[in-house]
């Protein structure tokens, strides 16, 4: 199962994408066959640690849907939970792969705000190591 690694935003990345409104929606399992959780953060490393804590079997974040604000974010949560309703195991959690869930995450991204651009977890990444945020990303001249 490919999994994101959420080290990668660093604090100052971090800060500086709470500052620019960004907050992910999100697909964590504990496994490739499932099941998934649908969740959004406006800081997915420090949700995922809190997520971690909560529980004994290691949780691996699947995809991360970048959005433009909280309401936006809430929103394709909200409605993608509701798409997936027959899957409901609990709270946010649901019985299908989470590959199912991200691409029900982007469909209703699509569907609800089909002029708006929803980077990925690798746009995101990418966009980030253009900015002068962390020493490591950039090689003096």
């Amino acid at each position: 199962m490919n999994f994101i690694n959420v080290n990668q935003y660093t604090n100052k990345k971090r800060h500086w994408m709470r500052g620019k409104g960004f907050v992910c929606v999100y697909v964590v399992a504990p496994a490739p066959e499932g099941p998934s959780k649908v969740g959004y953060a406006v800081d997915i490393f420090g949700r995922m640690k809190g997520m971690q804590t909560g529980n004994w079997v290691k949780l691996y974040v699947h995809s991360a849907l970048w959005c433009a604000g909280p309401p936006v974010a809430h929103r394709v949560e909200e409605v993608t939970h509701f798409k997936l309703m027959d899957h409901a195991i609990g709270g946010e959690w649901f019985n299908i792969r989470p590959e199912e869930a991200e691409e029900a995450v982007k469909k209703v991204a699509a569907e609800l705000y089909p002029s708006l651009r929803f980077p990925d977890h690798n746009e995101m990444v990418a966009m980030l190591k253009t900015l002068p945020l962390d020493k490591r990303d950039h090689v003096a001249a």
